[in-house]
């Protein structure tokens, strides 16, 4: 395919796809994330039981049941608050809810709370026009097409021009890229869900304040909650994401959305005016596409059928309020979802929509049963083993001492491994940071602790291994810093082979990386990526992707799509999410 016929997204996609070389950024990085500090967490929630704030533990014990088991949610966090009062707080895995977590889109509705504070101080009004705001980054036709272009259209999603994320990957003018960007349909009517249309609302934030989105927010909305450990990523332009980029504690986000449930006050400080609120957090714009349970208010997800509002943000990060109990509840999560239609919503409707009493009778035995499950969640307090279980430990952990056996250096065969990474690629194209490809692995040990080496044509990456419990590491990709959670076990296969399984929690991201290493009997060894969220992304990221370039007026393109199909896609989608390479033991 002629790459001069493709736009630079599918060119960018081109090279993701390519297993033989290592992904080349079409821009440079420009926002680096800082190492998470576990030392600034600001204001903490005040605590309460479940059932002195009117909710039985054993419906919530019950709830954790339910999105525990469902293996296609994969919950990392979950906080439940009621009256601004946190009841519930539970970590899976080696999931820990005391660290920031991306929050995607979910930080969308954060940037409506700054465009209304604009609004309430009388800086801006929804029926600005978005031409005399950006006059210089306007051609000759896009000033006359974006005529009655204005910021609430931006606020509702209804601004389908079709500059968007991908794109921004492409190129370092985001809003003379988004504003002079091709139509389909109509200002003011159609939905087009763009994190861009939020980036030019914190784009805005900065012209009509003299002040970075952080600072204004700061000022207004952070420090009056307490909030003081977050990082929000920003453009080439350097100014904030605001579609996304957002890092922030789950105990934090629950304040805002308790905040926003209040009504605009918090702890009887008047924060925003409830009259942009109940705007907000209404039906403005009809969803039909993403969502069969909620339609959209100002850069918020409002219900269909049930008196609730959402701050939504893909791969599972969702914060819901509901309007009739008080009751709010985040989840962080690590799926494939894009939006909201998995079984969690169902799940949680299910349980909380009701109205429940003020107060419900203390009830031990409950609180207790709900304490001991949710610290079974965590792989940090490991559960009673089975006697089974307690066997096949000593059998594989003391009677024969498998890591010393490994111990050694493993180099790569001669597959395609130019584009074979630690970091997940999902992460890698959300970071727009790419691997240079594999070299080598080793086992080893420093001061008694289990490790493994990971080699990057650039980097190397030293990781202790977590057999009883996981171990937290910070490791630097680039100059992006990340807090990794490591948990390994042995196991044999069905061919009586060793079995490495080393799972690598990125604790601040949805992301996980699963190596798996085989151990033949002749120092070869079989290592396979894979990465959660996988599969279920992958196939539901092919069918967008296949749609998008098929609605592309190119006869090559459209030639090709039709030569190889959704298949086609799908496959080298897999192989770049799921690489496989050989290993052999290197004599030194």
């Amino acid at each position: 395919m002629n790459s001069f016929l493709l736009p630079p997204s599918a060119l960018l996609a081109a090279r993701i796809l390519d297993s033989k070389n290592a992904t080349e950024p079409m821009i440079e990085m420009t926002s680096f994330k800082p190492a998470f500090s576990e030392e600034k967490q600001g204001a903490p929630l005040f605590h309460s039981s479940p059932e002195e704030e009117g909710i039985p533990s054993d419906l919530i014990r019950d709830f954790l049941t339910k999105i525990s088991i469902d293996p296609s949610l994969n919950p990392h966090t979950l906080l439940i608050a009621r009256h601004g009062k946190l009841i519930c707080e539970a970590s899976f895995g080696a999931q820990d809810s005391c660290v920031w977590k991306h929050t995607f889109s979910a930080c969308k509705s954060i940037v409506s709370l700054a465009i209304g504070m604009l609004i309430d101080d009388g800086l801006c009004f929804p029926e600005e026009k978005i031409a005399d705001l950006f006059p210089k980054e306007l051609g000759a036709m896009a000033r006359l097409k974006l005529r009655d272009l204005c910021i609430e259209d931006l606020l509702t999603m209804r601004a389908p021009l079709q500059f968007a994320e991908v794109d921004a990957m492409t190129t370092t003018e985001w809003i003379k890229g988004f504003l002079n960007s091709a139509t389909k349909g109509e200002f003011g009517k159609t939905f087009k869900y763009n994190s861009i249309s939020t980036y030019l609302l914190a784009a805005i934030v900065v012209k009509k304040t003299g002040k970075s989105l952080s600072e204004f927010l700061d000022e207004r909305l952070f420090a009056p909650l307490g909030i003081v450990n977050y990082y929000w990523e920003k453009s080439p332009q350097n100014i904030e994401k605001g579609g996304w980029g957002l890092y922030l504690l789950p105990s934090d986000l629950v304040k805002i959305g308790h905040m926003v449930l209040s009504g605009g006050v918090y702890e009887g400080k008047r924060i925003i005016s409830s009259s942009y609120l109940q705007t907000a957090t209404v039906k403005q714009a009809e969803v039909v596409k993403e969502s069969d349970l909620f339609d959209y208010g100002y850069q918020i997800w409002v219900g269909k059928n049930s008196d609730t509002f959402l701050f939504n943000g893909m791969l599972g990060q969702n914060l819901v309020c509901f309007r009739r109990n008080d009751l709010v509840v985040l989840v962080n999560s690590g799926n494939g979802e894009f939006f909201h239609s998995g079984n969690y919503f169902r799940y949680l409707l299910e349980t909380f929509d009701f109205d429940f009493e003020d107060k419900l009778p203390k009830n031990l035995k409950a609180e207790k049963r709900l304490y001991e499950f949710i610290k079974s969640l965590s792989l940090y307090n490991p559960r009673k083993q089975t006697g089974r279980e307690r066997l096949l430990d000593f059998l594989i952990y003391q009677k024969k001492n498998l890591f010393n056996g490994i111990i050694g250096k493993y180099e790569c065969t001669k597959e395609d491994r130019n584009s074979v990474g630690l970091m997940p690629l999902i992460l890698q194209g959300v970071q727009n940071e790419y691997t240079k490809g594999f070299v080598s692995v080793r086992f080893e040990k420093k001061d008694g602790i289990p490790h493994l080496v990971y080699c990057e044509k650039n980097a190397e990456y030293e990781i202790p291994l977590g057999f009883k419990t996981p171990i937290k590491k910070h490791l630097l990709f680039g100059n992006t810093d990340f807090l990794l959670a490591s948990f390994a076990k042995f196991r044999y296969n069905e061919d009586d082979l060793l079995v490495l399984t080393v799972r690598l929690d990125f604790l601040e991201t949805p992301c996980s990386r699963i190596l798996k290493f085989v151990f033949g009997t002749q120092g070869e060894v079989l290592l396979s990526h894979t990465e959660a969220p996988g599969e279920e992304f992958v196939s539901e990221a092919a069918s967008e992707a296949l749609k998008q370039i098929s609605e592309m007026p190119l006869p090559l393109v459209s030639s090709v799509i039709d030569r190889f199909g959704e298949d086609y896609v799908e496959l080298k989608l897999k192989k770049a999410f799921s690489p496989t390479l050989r290993l052999k033991k290197s004599d030194i």
